[in-house]
């Protein structure tokens, strides 16, 4: 496993790593973290994730070449529930 710098670039693999973790929740009926709704369809949430990538705190695993999870570092603490 590699951890490097995220980007710009980076967004739509998070977003669907989200996406993904969101309908696994909701498969489970636990939907009191992230909601129903996959982030790649909530402004707020697209916006959200490409500020980490613009802000220069985000950092993306590799693992086999593809991306396998994501860490946003910075001084606030973040929102875990909607």
């Amino acid at each position: 496993m590699e951890i490097r710098h995220g980007g710009l670039g980076d967004v739509p693999a998070v977003l669907a790593m989200f996406d993904r973790a969101v309908a696994w929740l909701v498969g489970q009926g636990r939907v009191g973290q992230w909601g129903q709704e996959p982030f790649s369809g909530q402004a707020a949430r697209v916006e959200t994730v490409s500020g980490w990538a613009a802000g220069g705190g985000m950092r993306i695993a590799m693992l086999d070449g593809r991306p396998a999870g994501c860490m946003a570092l910075g001084a606030a603490c973040l929102l875990y529930t909607s």
